[in-house]
């Protein structure tokens, strides 16, 4: 949700300034400034004072310190200092109705419905979750790109860290520039290297980056090369001849099976020393998940789509990786597996190593 003001309505008399309990509207250039929800100054708060709560951004003043990061960053301009010098940010007055509504009496404020970061996520066909550090029971390993924790629950987790939310506007680009991608590939304009090498998927991430820099300098877009950085991983991912969340995955040694068991699931990964896990991706859309990763697989290895008629599919990929695939009537939606060799086999010292075989 967000404020929206009609400007022709609006006289700037100022009742919504004077109404408003956190001083988190002013009136620059006479009319009313504030908060359009984007989420982007989440990101920069390194003390994560700015939460969301029900998905509107709001400051925790125990937490804030006045250092002022988000205030400069802010692209609206709609984050200010309150009397005792901490962050201020409109927070729609949750959990009751924004104060400056009712205080209009010309009725030049108004309360949008936003298009939901699920549902944009929806059109990407997958996405993922931050973990909130309040889950962590235990941490049992953090490395540069992801983190493996149990939760409250005792249930192992597997966390990729690497990519950060991105804020409704970065939704925005990011479709955007996947349907410029299929459209350059219907009409044979790119040459897209299908997976699974490190070095096709850089070709494939050098493709996007030449599109998502002429995207942003065509609709003079400007975003910090953090957030840049990691839309182009997002459509780097989703386009091509990639695998979408799996793409973060199916490059690591320490995990040896990937597997998804429909919608209501993460997908989850078994880890050689930690045993099966929840990753922190998951599917949007069911028949992303069938047509870009399944059937992906299956025409790149000369099988039959896996269909009604076709429920069942067993491939290998290219670097000998092994799915097996399910789909209706056999299972509500889709489900796979794909089981992940290790590069060097096993050898009987490492039996040995191990416990499974014994010296004699």
């Amino acid at each position: 949700m967000k404020l929206t003001l009609n400007q022709k309505l609006c006289n700037s008399c100022g009742k919504c300034q004077e109404a408003c309990p956190i001083d988190a509207i002013s009136l620059r250039g006479g009319r009313p400034n504030f908060c359009t929800q984007c989420k982007e100054c989440i990101q920069i708060c390194k003390r994560g004072a700015i939460e969301l709560k029900d998905g509107i951004v709001s400051i925790n003043k125990l937490k804030c310190n006045g250092c002022g990061d988000c205030i400069r960053a802010c692209p609206y301009r709609a984050v200010y200092r309150d009397k005792d010098g901490k962050a201020t940010i409109c927070d729609l007055c949750y959990p009751d109705a924004p104060k400056c509504i009712l205080a209009c009496e010309r009725m030049a404020l108004t309360l949008e419905e936003d298009e939901k970061q699920d549902e944009k996520a929806t059109r990407i066909g997958w996405f993922f979750h931050d973990h909130e550090p309040t889950d962590i029971a235990r941490v049992l390993s953090r490395e540069e790109d992801h983190v493996i924790f149990v939760d409250k629950n005792r249930d192992y987790n597997y966390h990729y860290t690497a990519l950060d939310q991105p804020g409704q506007k970065e939704l925005d680009v990011i479709i955007e520039a996947i349907e410029i991608y299929k459209e350059y590939a219907r009409l044979d304009l790119l040459e897209i290297p299908l997976f699974k090498s490190r070095s096709s998927r850089q070709k494939i991430k050098e493709q996007v980056s030449k599109i998502l820099k002429n995207y942003l300098r065509k609709h003079n877009s400007s975003f910090r090369p953090g957030q840049i950085r990691n839309m182009q991983e997002i459509i780097t991912a989703t386009v091509g001849g990639n695998l979408g969340p799996l793409d973060f995955l199916i490059y690591e040694d320490h995990l040896e099976e990937i597997t998804y068991n429909g919608m209501q699931e993460p997908i989850h990964v078994k880890h050689r020393e930690y045993g099966r896990m929840k990753t922190n991706f998951y599917f949007t859309d069911p028949e992303y998940a069938k047509e870009n990763i399944v059937n992906k697989v299956a025409d790149h290895v000369g099988k039959a789509n896996i269909s009604e008629r076709n429920p069942i599919l067993a491939a290998s990929l290219p670097n000998n990786d092994r799915l097996h695939a399910l789909a209706a009537p056999v299972v509500s939606d889709i489900a796979f597996t794909i089981r992940h060799f290790n590069k060097q086999p096993y050898t009987i010292l490492d039996l040995i190593r191990t416990g499974f075989l014994s010296s004699q």
